[in-house]
């Protein structure tokens, strides 16, 4: 076909469109569960956030409400600041103001661009506030906005826990290891 028979069948296909029709029936039916019937989404960060949005089920240890469920998500938060550190003798909830402050709010989850905007604004107000972040989750793109709200005024340092298997990308004749390693050992 030739390339203005093309755009016009494109032409005609999309431009009565208002730019919420789905085409794609895979998506499609993704849409359907996440867009209600009146073209309503959930916002994001509505209540209590969960992983992938899911709902929420308060857990009871003697018997969890399991009976209907094909998947669990389930956090495990076994290393964790507790109430009291015996070693440094420190009680941080009860002698410092800590409390957790959500999520980043977020104008669109769909441009990452945007929400490196975000992150970045967010913690600019944290840092402005005089508050120091700890922070949790997220992918490699979060890093950068991050540091640079931190390191606005002064380099500054971080600790980077990363779990993705993409930090094992082989080296050398270390398969494995993120980078070949030098001298004896």
């Amino acid at each position: 076909m030739a390339s203005s028979e093309k755009l016009e069948r494109l032409r005609q296909k999309y431009l009565t469109e208002q730019g919420n029709e789905i085409f794609d029936p895979t998506f499609a039916r993704v849409a359907r569960n996440v867009i209600s019937e009146d073209g309503v989404r959930t916002k994001p960060y509505a209540g209590i956030p969960t992983l992938l949005d899911a709902p929420y089920r308060a857990p009871k240890a003697s018997a969890p409400n399991l009976l209907d469920l094909n998947v669990a998500l389930i956090g495990v938060p076994m290393e964790r600041i507790s109430l009291y550190h015996h070693v440094h003798d420190v009680a941080p909830i009860f002698q410092y103001r800590v409390a957790d402050v959500g999520d980043v709010p977020f104008r669109s989850r769909d441009s990452l661009d945007k929400s490196i905007e975000d992150i970045e604004t967010f913690y600019h107000q944290v840092v402005d506030a005089g508050v120091k972040p700890i922070s949790a989750g997220g992918d490699h793109s979060e890093t950068n906005p991050i540091m640079k709200a931190l390191g606005r005024e002064r380099p500054v340092g971080m600790i980077h826990i990363d779990a993705h298997c993409d930090t094992a990308r082989g080296g050398g004749r270390w398969p494995g290891l993120p980078f070949p390693r030098r001298g004896r050992h």
